[in-house]
Parts: C-alpha cells; structure tokens; sequence
C-alpha cells in the first residue's frame, strides 16, 4: 500500500508542478493574469497578486509533495489550491461564464462537469493521501466536496452524510435513549 501511496503522491505533485510551470514558463503570467481576471472573483491588481503566486505555490508544492519533504504541509497547501480553484470555478458555473478555464494556458472553454469530477479526484486522493482513511470513505468524501460546487447540491450532499453517520451508528449497535432526537436530526434536510 505504501509503494501505491508513493506513486500517487509522486504523480501528483508532478501534475502540479506541470501545471504550475505551465502558467509560469508556457503561455506566461499575463496571459493566467488575464485568465484569473475573467472570473470575476477579485478586482485589479487582487487578479494579479493571485495569478502571480498560485502557480508558484503550485511549482512549490508540488516538488515537496514530490520529494517527501513537508509532505502533510504540501498536501494541506494543494488541497487549500483546490478548494479554492474550486470555489472559482463553481462561481464562474453559477454566473454562467464561458472562459477559458486558465489551467495550462490553453484557450479551450471550461467544461464544468469535467472539472467537478477532476476535483472529486483530487479530493479523494488528497483524503487518501492524508490520513490513509479507507478507499471508500475517501471516495465518498471527494465526491461530496467536488458536489460541493453547486449550492443546490448541499441538501443532497448534507443527506447522504448523515445517512452514513446513522448507519455507522447502527453497525455499532448504539441505543438512542429518545427516538424523536433522532427523528428531528434526519427532518433538518
């Protein structure tokens, strides 16, 4: 398990520095200046203050997810990216902007399922990665925040985990004292 953990880990942190150099040395930080700016998130000069150090937090992370050094740190700091490369891109689907993504500097408009589902990836391999919690509840969660993205999918999502959480209990074979507490925790959604 360790020598898969290893690959992940080492195959992560390459695709982030790829992405990260890409930015930087490829189609260049005025172009990902630009990219960042049609988001409509932050005003000038926030946009350049962003485009300007995301990829090197990228390029940074990535070679110490890499190379092992500061590895929860790195994971901590790749995961604080997605999160917020996350966010960005689940507003720009809220506004219903049609942008290039700005990801490699490609010009190619953003498909928005595609990248829910890269970020479910990233998040059940971050999860994994971290703690070595099973495959399934990684899984499970990386989903569930890749869901995320869209306000109207936290009811669904917010169901689902406390559906799991009654479940675990059950497994355990844990006596409610009041039926009605539990009754009033499953009618919040």
């Amino acid at each position: 398990m360790q020598a898969i953990a290893l690959t992940a880990r080492v195959l992560l942190g390459t695709w982030f520095v790829y992405s990260g150099g890409m930015k930087i040395f490829g189609s260049g930080l005025d172009r990902f200046t630009r990219d960042v700016a049609n988001y409509q998130l932050v005003k000038a000069p926030w946009d350049a203050v962003a485009a300007y150090s995301v990829p090197w937090l990228e390029v940074v992370a990535g070679l110490c997810l890499m190379l092992g050094i500061l590895r929860r740190g790195a994971i901590l700091t790749i995961a604080g990216l997605v999160v917020v490369f996350s966010i960005s891109v689940g507003w720009a689907w809220s506004k219903g902007l049609d942008i290039s993504c700005g990801c490699h500097g490609g010009d190619a408009p953003i498909q928005y399922w595609n990248k829910a589902a890269e970020f479910a990836g990233y998040f059940i391999l971050l999860g994994w990665l971290w703690d070595g919690h099973s495959l399934l509840a990684s899984v499970l969660s990386g989903i569930a925040l890749a869901m995320a993205i869209l306000p109207e999918e936290i009811p669904v999502i917010l169901t689902v985990f406390l559906a799991l959480g009654a479940w675990r209990i059950s497994q355990q074979k844990v006596l409610t004292r009041r039926i009605s507490a539990v009754e009033a925790l499953g009618t919040i959604t």
